[in-house]
Order: C-alpha cells, then structure tokens, then sequence
C-alpha cells in the first residue's frame, strides 16, 4: 500500500512545530498555528503521526501509577465557528516510538470542510509523562497498490459452492483437516436415529434476505448436515437459530468450547450446533452471552464487496453429551511423550545471571524434567521490539550472553529450553519488516492494532513470515522448541483481514488456515515441540504440541470443572499445561487481577496451589511449574514485569516443589493415553456418567475421576467446601486428589487421612519419593517428613534444609 502525501500548507512546519523532547503541561505540544491550510475534504483521508511513549500502562510491563489514565494522541481542527474539534487517534500505553494514524470517514471529512488543521496533540498527560514526544506528523491520502501475489498449499479437502479458498491455490495440499467430514461428531452419525430428528431452524437473519439463501440438507444417523449459499452481498448474516426439536432449551457451556452451540433438551437429549469453520466464508462468529444463539456475520471487504455465503452448519443430537462434541479433524502432535513428561514455565529474562541462578537451584533440587521458554524480555530491554527481531537484547549482553545461556539450560541443566517469538504482532519501530501493506486492516481501511506498540500483521503473510525468520535465529542458538505466542488465544475472527487486495479477505477460516500452518512451520524450523498462549486453541489442538491450558472465558471458580471435552478431543492431540498459569486460574477476579495477583488471595495461597494442582489432574494436563512466590512481591513470570522485586526462593520453595513431584510422575503416564471413562460423585458418593451428572446437576460438585486406557487414574476433588467419600478407599478433602497406575509404580495423593491429620501431600514413582507435612511430622510407606518438603531421588537424600530427611 503507498501513501500519497500532500505537502499542504503549513503541514511540513507543523510537523517541525509538534516535534519535542517533553510534554508542555495543560496545552498543547508546540504553538496552535492559524495559519496552517485549510482542509478540503479531497485533500486527505489520514493524519499519521510518530509517538514517543514513556510509560507501559497495559500488560505485564506496566509502570504507570495505578489509577492514573494514560494519555491520548488526538488531531485537532479549529472549525469555522471558532470551535476545536478532537479526534482521537491513540491512547499512549507504551514506551518508545510508535506510529499511529487516524482514517477519516466520508461524513466525517465532509464535516471538516473550511477547518484549519492544528496538528498532533497530548490529551490528559501528567507530570510521569514527560518526555512524550510527536514527531513527522502528516496529512495524506491512502492509495491501495496491488500487492504481490501470495500462494500457500491447497487445503485439504472438497472446497464447497461459493467457498473462497484464499491464498490456499498453490502446490501440494496442507496436512489438515484428516478428514472430509471434518467437525462433524462421529458418534452421532453412527448411531441410529432418535424419536426426536435434528432439526435447523435458521438462516438468513434479515428476512428480506432469506429468498437469496440456498439451503440443502443431509441426515446421517443422529446428525444433520445443512449447506448454505447465497451470492455475494444478498444474505449478510446468517443465524443457528434455536433447537425446534424440543420445547425448552437449556444452554450448556464446557470448558475449553468456546464456539457453537450446546444445549440440554427438555432435561434428556443433549444437542449441538455449530458451523464447520475448516469451511466458512464468514467474517465473524458471535455467539449471544444469554441464549447461546449463534450468528454468522458477512462484512464487507475494504472495497465495498463482499464474499458469497458459503457455511455447513452441523446439528448433532444424543442422550449421551459425549456424542455431540465436534471433532478436531487435525493430525496429533509427535511430541506428546517428550512433552508430557516434562512441566513446562514461562521464564521473562532479566539479568542473565540472575537467571542462572535460579535455574541451577531448580535443578540442584531434582526439578529437572521442564521445559522453560523465555518470553518476550529475551529480545527487548525496555520498549523496543520483540517480535521480528533475531538479535537478542543488548542490555542483557547480546547474542553472545544469549547463547551461553541457551548452552547453560540444554546442555548444562538438560532443560527443553526455547525461544519467544510470534507472527501475530509487528512494532512499527521493526526494521526490515514494517510496512503499512504488511498490516491487516480493518473494514475502513484503517490498520488493525493488535498489542501494545504493534499492529496485526497480515494472517496471509505469517507462514512466510516464519520461513524467514526462524532459521535465522535457529542458526544463531540450539534451541530444543519455542513458544509462538497468541496465535492460539485470539479467535480466527478477531483478526480478519479486510484488504480487498488480499485472496480470502474478509474471511476468518483464512486466519485460521494461515496460523495452523504457520504453527506447523514452527514445529519443523525449531526442529522440536511448540506451545502457544491457549484459550481458543481448540481448533489448533495437534496442530500444535500444547498450549497454556487457560480458558479465558471461563470462571473455573465458579462454574462446572467439565473435563469431556478437553480430555475427549484435545487431549488425544496435543499436551496443555496447568490451567494456564496459576495467575490465569485465579478464582473470582477480573482478568488483569488475575494476571497481577497478590499472595494474599481471597482463601489464601495454599487454597490457590491445591485447587490449581487438582484441576491440573483433573483435566490431563501436564504440570505448571509454579516458582511465583520465589520472588517478592509475587512475580506471575519472573522479575523482567511487573516493577522491582527482591529474591526470595526460599519462601516460594514449597510450593515449587509441591507443583512439580504431585504431577510429574501421573501426568507422563495420563498425557499420552486416551481417557475411556469419566465419572461425576453425587453427594452420596454414587459415580454418574457426564450425561447424567449434568441432568442430576451434580456435575456441579466438581468431584471427578478419569480412568485412561493404560491404567492410570485420577480422582479429584474440585468442590470448595465438601468432602469426596467414594468406594476404593476414596476420601479427599476440598481440592484434594489422588492419581496412581495398575502396575503400583506411581502413586500421589493430596489429603488429610480422612480428616484425622493435617493436609499433606504425597507421591512416589520409580524417580523420586515425596512428602510434605505441611508443618506436622508424618510417617509414610516409603518414608517420613518433620512437616518440611523432602525428597528422595534415585536412592540419593536431597533435602531443602540439612534437617530435613527421609527413611
């Protein structure tokens, strides 16, 4: 894309007048000019301007002082009737230089005929913003170039009517979907029908639309199949409608199923409906917050025009939930043993020293099987970019200090250690690789902002982008993996791209076919196992080797721990881990809360481990290792966010401990079988299947055991308040669990001995023995404790303190 600048009057000197180290407090930044040009509404289309920041306001790096709103880059005009109109341009939530820019509407150009351009102006800065500075400020017009054509492997199946396939044209075919049916869930079609038929009662939104709509249907035992098509731009939204086959409707919500729409009919049939996103020419999936309704949202393209519709909606009905879920028609991951094995961490570089330290007193302790990435602070050391970049942070010693880092953790420690890097997010400030026309934009043309400092790169352009780019930084450090962050966390939908000039614009199943091959691309290069951020990685599951077991949306606090869908369709494809971190998990609170919690939690930190570690079990996923209380305040991701702090590892010990040999051990035998059964308490301890758990409504009690197919199983108790008495033996307090194998090789148990002891924690497996009192002396089969952490690992005592011991 080029911009035709247009050198009006006064606009070249305003854009000297507006540039400055500092902020001139309560008006403007530089002198108003009256006698700067006069617009006229052909003159221009966008004001573009560079921002210096000085401070983050969002995210982990913030450093602004709470409660002070950060301030706002606005373009202002001085109107014929001696007015100022303000336009906001951006909110200065980051640090360092950023360009920004503003596209004016038709309406909007028209009402500023005769108005005198002011320039680029500071709303709202306080004295920490000094230093803020406005620079190269433009008045221009956006021309749209024809690109360079873009071509990726076919996609693997039968393209429907209408179906835009993108920039999927070129040689050989993506190894995903596996299967032409693709979501369409397996077990309802096998099945013989019901008395009671699938049913759709949706379709055009707008009924002056309907008669454009194409509909024909397909039945297949307990599903139906209905293709839909209009020509482009006679039908703009599509709806899932209701469920016809039943009088009453319950919206249900799994965890980790964030898309479609899952009902209970009449307490007794369960139904699903969704539409199959391997195939869909919509712009935007939205789901209603209330009744679950589902709609399809067709938006126009930059140019005005707009896609064919071309959706297959799949409708699957059962008595049984399990035969409702989709499918995931993608390949699973190689790397599920080497993975599951492990824990996995999040590690923010900061001094490098600093982080050897910490990694070898980990190691020194028997935590050795994990797999640390760094994050972003490995290539940045204040506001600089983080992406696109393949020379590590200078403040931080460079690539040479980054090697011998990377030969410290896999050599040295034998971590499975990588990188951080994405293609989702592109500084404006990156050499080489910022321009407008590798942007995404939105419906208006305007760029489409993705994280602090950055903009959404074009989804089209990501597998490229990772072609390029990792076997640079693989020829520089040894890495084992790497960690490709928020391609797995945003909705296909939320990055569209609107550019007419682009093969699948406006189209969200051409985000998601550019990301999981960009993912699958990132598996190769790296030449080991990747993860991704996770709470809408559903979709990607295989295509990627795990990701942060978060949902979002979802308040595990509060709502059902309904592990089926997880444990039944991601989990034989990939390995997550932890619920998320254990700031993601927490109960009760806002997101940013959560993502900068204090030690002091509403039921304390240990209630926080023990319910995190019991849901980790729960749902099959690998270990999160938990080293936040390692550092004072409490650090989510280490000390590189969130202001300064001082070490403390030894308060934070226990709990890293604890977060490590109650998993490790169980999750290497769960994370690579297949769960066979699952089973919900009642209160009378009786063991429900998922159906009837959800009709009885005890599903709710959190209380859950999984049995896998090479005969490991897990019992956890998620309820906050009540106990978990089952036949086996089975008693466990609040958020206690136990996991062992049928060959009497691993065994761990959260408890409190039916309540007559203190809580502890225990677990054994043929690498290690480990007891935790808690604070009280306590003697078990294969060892005691005097309250403190102990461990025994191949026969050898390492202990935390020299009075700890083991017999």
């Amino acid at each position: 894309m080029q911009c035709r600048l247009y050198a009006l009057l006064g606009v070249m000197f305003a854009a000297s007048a507006l540039a400055g180290p500092s902020v001139d407090f309560g008006r403007e930044i530089g002198p108003m000019k009256p006698e700067l040009g006069i617009c006229s509404p052909c003159d221009f289309d966008v004001v573009s301007a560079w921002v210096t920041g000085v401070k983050f306001a969002r995210g982990a790096n913030r450093d602004r002082v709470a409660g002070s709103p950060p301030p706002r880059a606005v373009a202002r005009f001085a109107m014929p009737d001696g007015t100022t109109n303000a336009f906001d341009m951006a909110t200065i939530v980051w640090k360092g230089r950023h360009y920004v820019e503003r596209i004016f509407t038709a309406s909007e150009l028209k009402g500023l005929a005769n108005a005198k351009f002011l320039g680029v102006a500071v709303d709202g800065a306080e004295p920490e913003d000094a230093g803020i500075a406005v620079e190269d400020v433009r008045l221009s017009r956006v021309e749209n170039m024809p690109l360079a054509p873009v071509t990726r492997p076919r996609r693997n199946l039968v393209p429907l009517k209408g179906q835009d396939v993108g920039v999927n044209t070129g040689n050989g075919a993506l190894p995903f979907p596996v299967d032409e049916r693709t979501i369409l869930p397996r077990a309802a079609a096998a099945k013989a029908p019901l008395s009671v038929e699938p049913g759709f009662s949706g379709g055009a939104s707008n009924p002056t639309e309907a008669p454009f709509l194409q509909v024909k249907t397909h039945r297949e035992g307990r599903t139906l199949t209905i293709d839909l098509y209009a020509p482009p731009g006679k039908v703009t939204e599509i709806t899932l409608g209701g469920a016809p086959e039943a009088a009453t409707s319950s919206p249900l919500r799994l965890p980790y199923l964030p898309y479609g729409d899952l009902r209970m009919l009449d307490g007794k049939l369960f139904r699903y409906a969704a539409p199959d996103w391997y195939r869909s020419n919509a712009s935007e999936v939205e789901t209603d917050a209330k009744d679950g309704t589902v709609r399809l949202k067709y938006h126009p393209k930059t140019d005005g025009t707009y896609n064919a519709v071309c959706e297959r909606i799949v409708v699957a009905l059962s008595d049984r939930v399990e035969d409702v879920l989709p499918e995931i028609p993608n390949p699973p991951s190689p790397h599920r043993a080497t993975v599951g094995s492990r824990l996995w961490r999040t590690h923010a570089a900061s001094d490098r020293s600093r982080d050897k330290a910490l990694w070898r007193r980990v190691h020194g302790l028997g935590m050795k099987k994990v797999c640390v990435l760094d994050h972003e602070t490995m290539w940045r050391d204040a506001g600089e970019p983080f992406t696109f970049v393949t020379t590590a942070a200078a403040g931080k010693g460079g690539d040479a200090a980054q090697l011998d880092f990377t030969e410290f953790m896999s050599g040295e420690l034998g971590f499975l250690y990588g990188p951080y890097n994405n293609f989702t997010d592109l500084a404006s400030a990156t050499p080489r690789w910022w321009s407008r026309d590798n942007v995404a934009l939105n419906r208006d043309g305007s760029l489409h902002r993705a994280w602090i400092r950055c903009y959404e790169p074009k989804p089209t352009l990501a597998p490229g982008f990772c072609e390029a780019l990792v076997p640079a930084i693989r020829r520089k450090f040894p890495f084992g993996g790497a960690y490709c962050d928020v391609h797995t966390a945003v909705q296909p939908w939320s990055r569209t791209d609107y550019d007419a000039r682009v093969p699948g614009a406006a189209t969200f199943s051409q985000v998601f076919y550019a990301y999981g091959e960009t993912l699958l691309l990132q598996r190769k290069l790296w030449g080991g196992p990747v993860w991704s951020e996770g709470g809408s990685h559903f979709m990607y599951a295989g295509l990627i080797d795990g990701n942060y077991a978060r949902d979002y949306r979802y308040d595990f606090g509060s709502k059902p721990w309904i592990v089926d869908f997880d444990l039944l369709k991601i989990h034989p494809l990939e390995v997550d881990f932890g619920m998320g971190a254990l700031g993601h998990f927490s109960p009760g609170r806002t997101t940013a809360e959560r993502m900068f919690y204090l030690p002091s939690m509403p039921e304390g930190r240990e209630r926080l481990v023990d319910s995190f570690l019991a849901a980790t079990l729960a749902f099959g996923h690998a270990g999160y290792l938990i080293l936040d209380w390692c550092w004072s305040p409490a650090k989510m991701f280490g000390p590189a966010y969130c202001g300064a702090s001082r070490e403390t590892f030894a308060e934070g010990e226990a709990i890293a401990l604890r977060s490590y040999f109650m998993v490790q051990a169980a999750a290497a035998r769960y994370t690579c079988a297949e769960a066979v059964r699952i089973r919900y308490y009642d209160a009378n301890g009786a063991a429900l299947d998922t159906s009837a758990a959800i009709r009885s409504g005890a599903v709710a009690r959190n209380q859950i055991a999984v049995d896998y197919a090479n005969g490991t199983h897990v019992v956890a108790n998620g309820n906050r308040t009540e106990r978990l008495r089952a036949s086996g033996g089975i008693d466990l307090p609040p958020f206690g669990y136990r996991a062992w194998t049928d060959d009497g090789q691993v065994f761990a148990e959260s408890g409190d001995a039916g309540g007559a002891s203190p809580r502890f924690d225990y677990a054994e497996s043929p690498d290690y023995v480990y007891i935790d009192g808690r604070g009280h002396a306590l003697s078990f089969r294969r060892g005691r404790t005097d309250g403190s952490p102990a461990v025994k690992i191949l026969e050898k005592v390492k202990t935390v303190k020299k009075e700890r011991s083991l017999q």
